[in-house]
């Protein structure tokens, strides 16, 4: 009606309805674009839950904050998916959600060879609906990082996001020739996956909606 109008709540119902995702600021528009056009319709987010990875555990503990703010929610893994990502990890590291290599397992050359295995682990879990990459510095070790970030980013059936705070000189051109974007925020990157999350939830609720009344119209 037209004291409707102009109702913010109306114009978000409307844009749900449409299948439109809604962001806050032309930056956010931007990383969502970019997000959906490095995914493709088949690797979006089913649902809300993500795995952390980083080299650093006050980057981890940060992210799973930054998470929460975007809507996204960094579950405990089970028992089992924890010890079949630990034996692929340096001693030091964590194999927990958020998983902290630490710097270690960039520098130990049986390190970086394992990490592939211990990623391809964690994103097998089904409890898990996306992961994060995080990175920051590690310029010495930039080019073999990101030849496993490449790598892990093909071969992986779920969205994976790509974070790197303050990277190397070259870093994000390389990723972005494979059409992969790395966002210097880790926030940023979050609040994508946040807004595909929640954009692919309401169009399973919508799909579901539209069987139903298919089902009703053919049984009358």
């Amino acid at each position: 009606t037209g004291s409707l109008v102009g109702e913010d709540r109306v114009v978000d119902a409307i844009l749900r309805e449409m299948g439109v995702i809604r962001v806050g600021s032309v930056e956010a528009m931007v990383d969502v674009a970019l997000m959906l056009a490095s995914l493709g319709p088949a690797r979006r987010p089913r649902g809300n839950a993500i795995g952390i990875v980083t080299f650093g555990g006050g980057n981890g503990v940060l992210a799973a904050d930054q998470a929460a703010s975007a809507g996204l929610d960094a579950p405990a893994l089970r028992p089992e998916a924890i010890a079949r990502i630990r034996r692929h990890l340096v001693s030091v590291a964590t194999a927990s959600n958020p998983m902290d290599l630490t710097p270690s397992t960039a520098f130990r050359p049986e390190g970086l060879a394992e990490l592939p295995k211990a990623l391809d682990a964690l994103a097998a879990e089904d409890s898990l609906d996306s992961v994060i990459f995080i990175v920051s510095g590690l310029a010495s070790k930039a080019k073999e990082i990101t030849a496993l970030i490449v790598d892990f980013w093909k071969r992986c059936p779920k969205p994976v996001c790509v974070s790197w705070p303050s990277p190397p000189r070259g870093v994000v051109e390389a990723l972005a020739a494979e059409g992969i974007p790395a966002f210097e925020e880790p926030a940023r990157g979050l609040a994508a996956l946040g807004h595909l999350a929640r954009s692919e939830e309401h169009t399973s609720e919508l799909q579901s909606r539209q069987y139903l009344v298919c089902r009703l119209l053919l049984e009358k």
